[in-house]
C-alpha cells in the first residue's frame, strides 16, 4: 500500500520534474492572453473596471513586485512622470528585501531573469502587458503603499506567446496558490486551481522542501560594518546563488536617518586609516524609527546583508525585544543632555557619551561628524568609488539633463536639471566640482517635507552633505532628514535668491 501511494504522488510531481531547470509549466504554457489591450490604460480602464494595457517595467522589486510606466515607452529614462508600483494577483512569494525568508531570494532571481536586464537598467522582455478586473480582485492592495493589483502577461521575443507570470511563479514552485475569485475577464481560477494542486503534491520549494541556500541556524554573527564590506560574500545575499546569507549582530552610533532607515557608523577602525565606515540599514514600511531615536545614539541591531543597487546594506531587520534580538540602544543621547544643535557644542556632555561608550568597549570611538572631501582632491569616479558608504561633505555642480537621466522630457531650456514624483521625491542632476562624473542629489520628501527645487541653479556649486551611494552606473548624495536643530547643521544664514536661508546640508558655494 505504501509503495502504491509513493507511485502516485510520484506520478502527480512528474509534470514538475523535468526541464532545464527540473520544472514543466503546462498550465502556463496553454493559458493565452485574449483579451485585446490595444490603445488600452491598464491604470484608466475605458469602463473603470476591466483594466488592461501594455506597460513598461521600470525596475523589479521582488518576486511579486514590479514598478511600471503605462504604455510601450523606448527611453523610459526620458519620461517625466512616476512609476506605479504593482503587485501580482493570486500568489505571494517569500520575502526577500525588508525581510529574508526561504525562497524568497531565489524567486526573486527567477523573476527578474526573466523579466530585467540588471546591467542595462531596463526591461529584458519585448513586451508586458497588465491585466485586471478591478470590481472582482480590487484596484490595490490594503497596504500603506497602495500598490496597484494585476496579472502579469509578458512576451520575451516579438512574434512569442505571451505567458503568465502570476501562473509561472505557482507551476514552478516559487508561491502557493492563493487566487479564490472567478473573473469573466480575467477567467484564470482553473488553470491556478490545478496548477496549485500538482505544485502543492509535489513538495517542492514553498510546498514544503528546505531552501538549501537558506541559513535555518539562525545562528548569530557579530561582524563591524568594516569586516562586512570587506568580506561581504561571506556574510551577505548572493541573488546569484540563492543565499539567504547569515543572520549579524551589528552595533554602531546612528549619524543619520534617511525616512526612518537608519546610516550607522563603525565604532571601530581596524585598517586605521582614520575612517570608519558607515552603512545604510534599511528597515522597511510602517515603522516611526526617526521619532524614537535620535542622531548620535549607540545601538546594536540584529539583521542580514543584502545589496541593492551596486551597495552593501543592512536589512531584514529583527525588532523582537523577548528573543533578545530588537533594537537595543546602549546610548541615548537625551539622557546626556543632548536636546538641540547647540548641545553639541558642549565639551562637557560629549566627552561624558564618549566616556560611557569607553565603559562598554574600550576600543569604541565615538564619531558622528562627516568626512570632509571638499578640497578638489576627489576628482575621478575611482577616487569618488572609494567613499561609496560614507557620509561625506562634496562639492557638487548642478547640471542639464541628458540622454541617460530620468528627467523630464517636456521641460523648458534651463529646467531640465531634475526630477520630481507625484510624492515628493525628487533627484537633482549634478556632477563632482573639478570633473565630469555624474554626481546626483537625492531627496526623499518624507524626510525633508520638501519640494524645493528651486533652490538649484544650472551650473551653481553646491556643497553637499550627505550619504553617498552608487545608484546603478551614477553616483547619488542621499540627504538626510535632520532637522535644523539636530546636529552638522551651520546655523550662519545667508541669502540667496532673494530669500533667507540657514546653511545647513546644502548650499550654493557663492552665498559663503
Amino acid at each position: 500500500m505504501k509503495y502504491r501511494s509513493f507511485l502516485l504522488s510520484l506520478l502527480v510531481a512528474l509534470p514538475l520534474l523535468s526541464g532545464c531547470n527540473g520544472f514543466k509549466t503546462p498550465e502556463t504554457d496553454a493559458l493565452k492572453l485574449t483579451a485585446s489591450f490595444e490603445n488600452q490604460i491598464f491604470t484608466e480602464p475605458s469602463d473603470g473596471v476591466r483594466a488592461i494595457g501594455e506597460v513598461t517595467l521600470t525596475g523589479v522589486t521582488d518576486g511579486d513586485t514590479m514598478n511600471f510606466l503605462n504604455g510601450r515607452v523606448e527611453n523610459p529614462h526620458q519620461v517625466s512622470e512616476a512609476s506605479f508600483t504593482c503587485r501580482l494577483i493570486g500568489v505571494n512569494t517569500p520575502e526577500s528585501t525588508a525581510q529574508v525568508q526561504p525562497w524568497g531570494v531565489k524567486a526573486s532571481a527567477f523573476v527578474k531573469n526573466i523579466l530585467w536586464d540588471e546591467a542595462n537598467n531596463c526591461q529584458k522582455v519585448y513586451s508586458v502587458v497588465m491585466q485586471n478586473d478591478y470590481d472582482s480582485f480590487e484596484i490595490t492592495d490594503n497596504t500603506s503603499s497602495e500598490r496597484y493589483l494585476c496579472f502579469l502577461w509578458y512576451q520575451a521575443k516579438a512574434g512569442d506567446d505571451y505567458r503568465l507570470l502570476n501562473l509561472e511563479l505557482i507551476e514552478n514552485c516559487y508561491s502557493v496558490n492563493n487566487l479564490g475569485t472567478f473573473s469573466l475577464f480575467c477567467p484564470y481560477l482553473e488553470a491556478f486551481n490545478r496548477a496549485g494542486l500538482v505544485a502543492s503534491n509535489s513538495g517542492r520549494r514553498v510546498n514544503g522542501e528546505m531552501d538549501p541556500d537558506y541559513d535555518y541556524t539562525n545562528k548569530i554573527l557579530e561582524v563591524t560594518i568594516d569586516e562586512l564590506r570587506e568580506n561581504y560574500s561571506n556574510y551577505g545575499v548572493t541573488e546569484e546563488e540563492g543565499g539567504s546569507g547569515v543572520r549579524l549582530h551589528v552595533i554602531g552610533v546612528v549619524i543619520g536617518m534617511i525616512g526612518h532607515n537608519f546610516i550607522l557608523r563603525d565604532l571601530v577602525d581596524p585598517d586605521e586609516d582614520g575612517i570608519y565606515e558607515s552603512i545604510y540599514l534599511y528597515v522597511g514600511f510602517g515603522k516611526d524609527y526617526r521619532n524614537r531615536y535620535h542622531i548620535g545614539d549607540v545601538v546594536q541591531v540584529y539583521c542580514r546583508a543584502t545589496t541593492y543597487s551596486n551597495n552593501i546594506q543592512l536589512t531584514d531587520l529583527q525588532d523582537d525585544v523577548f528573543l533578545g534580538r530588537g533594537i537595543t540602544r546602549h546610548i541615548n543621547v537625551e539622557n546626556y543632555g543632548i536636546e538641540n544643535k547647540e548641545d553639541w557644542n558642549d565639551e562637557t556632555k560629549v566627552l561624558a557619551i564618549e566616556n560611557a561608550l569607553k565603559e562598554i568597549n574600550s576600543e569604541y570611538v565615538y564619531n558622528i561628524a562627516p568626512y570632509l572631501y571638499t578640497d578638489g582632491t576627489i576628482d575621478s569616479s575611482d577616487k569618488l568609488n572609494r567613499l561609496v558608504g560614507q557620509y561625506v561633505q562634496i562639492d557638487v555642480v548642478v547640471r542639464a539633463a541628458d540622454a541617460n537621466d530620468e528627467a523630464p522630457s517636456n521641460s523648458e531650456e534651463g529646467q531640465n536639471y531634475y526630477r520630481i514624483a507625484d510624492d515628493g521625491d525628487y533627484t537633482v542632476y549634478g556632477k563632482l566640482a573639478n570633473s565630469d562624473v555624474k554626481l546626483n542629489i537625492r531627496s526623499i520628501f518624507e524626510s525633508t517635507n520638501s519640494k524645493n527645487v528651486g533652490f538649484f541653479r544650472i551650473g551653481v556649486t553646491y556643497r553637499v552633505t550627505a550619504y553617498l551611494s552608487k545608484y546603478y552606473n551614477t553616483y547619488q548624495l542621499q540627504l538626510f532628514n535632520n532637522g535644523v536643530d539636530e546636529p552638522y547643521f551651520d546655523s550662519t544664514r545667508y541669502e540667496w535668491d532673494g530669500s533667507t536661508y540657514i546653511r545647513g546640508y546644502v548650499y550654493p558655494l557663492l552665498a559663503n
